[in-house]
C-alpha cells in the first residue's frame, strides 16, 4: 500500500535498490484503488527496470563476474527437477495461501510448501541458460512468498486489504506499528519485528 520513496527513476534511498509497484509512496492514499494494480505495475516496473539497468550499465564489470558460479546442490547431474512445474506450485501456493483474504492455518500451510518448493529448487539441475533463469526466478519468488507469509502471520488482525479470517477486526490498540522482515542467513529464513509507529 506504498510507504518505500522513491525518485523518478525508481531508485529508492538505499543507493542500488529500485522499487516498483504498490510498495513505492505516494500512488494511494490509506488503500489501492481497484483495477489499476496491473498498469500501476507496468508503468512503474519499466521506469525502475530502466533505472536499474542504467545504474547497472554504469558500473565496471569484471569478466569473472559476468556469469555467477553454480551454487552447491545444482551443478549439471543434480536430481533433475520440473522447474515449470515448482513454478506453478509456486502460484498455487501464493494464491491459496497469501491472496487477500488469508488465514493462520493457510498461511502456516504455504511456509511449509515453499520450504518444501525451495528444497526442490536447490536440488535441481540446470545446465541449459533458460534452466538456469527460470531457476533463478524461482529462488526469488520462493524468498518473496516465505517473506510475505512470515509477515501475515506475525499481524493478528484485519487491515486494509489485508484480511485474516480468524482475525477479522481492526486493531489499532495492539497493532498500530511498522513490521520489519530481517533475513537469517544461518536459518535461511525471515524473522519479523514490530517496530512503534513514531509520534513524529
Amino acid at each position: 500500500m506504498g510507504g518505500v520513496r522513491t525518485d523518478a527513476d525508481g531508485q529508492t534511498a538505499l543507493s542500488g535498490l529500485f522499487a516498483c509497484g504498490e510498495i513505492v509512496w505516494g500512488l494511494h492514499g490509506a488503500n489501492r484503488m481497484g483495477g489499476n494494480a496491473l498498469m500501476e505495475c507496468l508503468v512503474s516496473g519499466r521506469i525502475a527496470g530502466r533505472g536499474a539497468a542504467g545504474r547497472a550499465l554504469a558500473l565496471p564489470t569484471r569478466a569473472a563476474e559476468a556469469i555467477p558460479p553454480e551454487p552447491p546442490g545444482a551443478v549439471e547431474g543434480a536430481r533433475p527437477a520440473d522447474l515449470r512445474g515448482l513454478r506453478q506450485r509456486l502460484r498455487d501456493a501464493a494464491w491459496r495461501c497469501a491472496g487477500v483474504v488469508r488465514s493462520g492455518e493457510g498461511m502456516i500451510e504455504g511456509l511449509a510448501e515453499v520450504e518444501r518448493i525451495r528444497a526442490a529448487i536447490e536440488t535441481a539441475g540446470a545446465t541449459a541458460p533458460q534452466e538456469r533463469t527460470l531457476r533463478e526466478d524461482l529462488r526469488s519468488a520462493a524468498f518473496v512468498l516465505q517473506a510475505v507469509l512470515t509477515a501475515g502471520l506475525g499481524r493478528h488482525e484485519s487491515r486494509g486489504a489485508f484480511i485474516r479470517t480468524d482475525c477479522p477486526a481492526q486493531d489499532d490498540a495492539n497493532w498500530l506499528k511498522n513490521s520489519r522482515l530481517v533475513w537469517d542467513p544461518s536459518r535461511q529464513r525471515c524473522n519479523l519485528e514490530h517496530l512503534p509507529v513514531s509520534a513524529e
